[in-house]
């Protein structure tokens, strides 16, 4: 403890004079004489503390208080650079296909399995000719930190645009080997469900690759605890770094200028039990092999993630509430 030391004459604290003093008599009697110091310059010593020093908290206030606030006055080192994910399944094989499946809503309140172009406000011309009413609709994907929708930050943001692939065009040949009259011509509206299929550009590159992969700040795996599906699957390897991103999708019709929501489920729920189906869970990790990504199926006991030998497949439900 440091102290600093004041002194202070014993001259101001009255009129001292020198000699010795005499008292007046009392009751007949002389009082003592009583020898007073003439040095003035004689100090009184007073030592004053200046320095604060909480009671039996010094080492608490220094260790949660004051190494917190120093650390929080300093600004952050962000990187932000950002690598490729690549998709694979639960069991950490990669998959060279994703599909994600959008079911509307029909006139009497319940979906559409499969639901096709024709029910959503296009024709055949719209798909013959590529009209930009078909070709400008796109399915936008929001990813964002958190699964509460009143305290969570967007990450990303990635737009698919609506395409027809192979399987949507008329065959060239017949079972027997002959030529179809308009064979390699697109299908019907009313005859191509309305999906996204995400194709492997290295095993694929005629197939269709935007939101194959997914592109995200790498470092942020450096500082994530472990996940539910790290503490449940013995498979995983105890050095992955993992984060979480949770999306949210919604549908941009350029044919009648709609925006649709969607959820995870095709049940019927009420607004708070619908809240908990917003979102699909992105489980982003990073090993030895790389950086990749999976559709979590333990997330809310998701059951609108299927997983098979040739991709994984979303499926995804317009927004409906009791």
């Amino acid at each position: 403890m440091s102290v600093n030391k004041y002194t202070i004459r014993i001259a101001d604290f009255g009129n001292v004079t020198g000699g010795p003093v005499v008292g007046p008599p009392v009751n007949g009697r002389l009082s003592i004489p009583v020898p007073v110091d003439t040095n003035l310059d004689k100090y009184l010593k007073i030592p004053i503390n200046l320095d604060f020093n909480s009671v039996d908290q010094a080492e608490v206030v220094n260790r949660d208080f004051i190494s917190h606030e120093v650390e929080k006055s300093i600004n952050p080192i962000l990187d932000y650079e950002k690598t490729r994910f690549s998709p694979t399944l639960m069991d950490g094989d990669l998959t060279n296909k994703v599909t994600i499946k959008l079911n509307f809503l029909n006139g009497s309140g319940g979906y559409t399995t499969p639901t096709h172009y024709s029910d959503i406000g296009f024709d055949d011309n719209d798909i013959t000719f590529q009209k930009n009413r078909f070709k400008n609709s796109f399915l936008k994907l929001s990813f964002y930190d958190s699964d509460k929708p009143t305290n969570q930050n967007i990450i990303s943001i990635m737009t698919i645009y609506s395409r027809l692939h192979t399987t949507d065009l008329k065959r060239l040949l017949d079972d027997s080997g002959n030529i179809n009259v308009g064979g390699g011509l697109p299908l019907n509206a009313n005859q191509i469900p309305v999906r996204l299929e995400l194709d492997n550009p290295i095993v694929r590159p005629e197939g269709f690759a935007e939101g194959f992969y997914l592109y995200h700040y790498k470092t942020n795996l450096d500082n994530t605890s472990k996940t539910l599906e790290q503490t449940t699957k013995s498979s995983i390897p105890t050095n992955e770094k993992r984060e979480s991103l949770y999306m949210r999708a919604e549908f941009n019709n350029a044919a009648n200028g709609k925006i649709t929501k969607f959820i995870t489920t095709s049940g019927l729920l009420n607004i708070n039990d619908l809240i908990k189906k917003l979102h699909v869970k992105y489980l982003l990790k990073r090993n030895a092999t790389g950086y990749r990504y999976t559709l979590s199926t333990n997330y809310n006991n998701a059951d609108n993630i299927t997983e098979t030998g040739s991709g994984v497949t979303l499926n995804l439900y317009e927004i409906r509430a009791e």
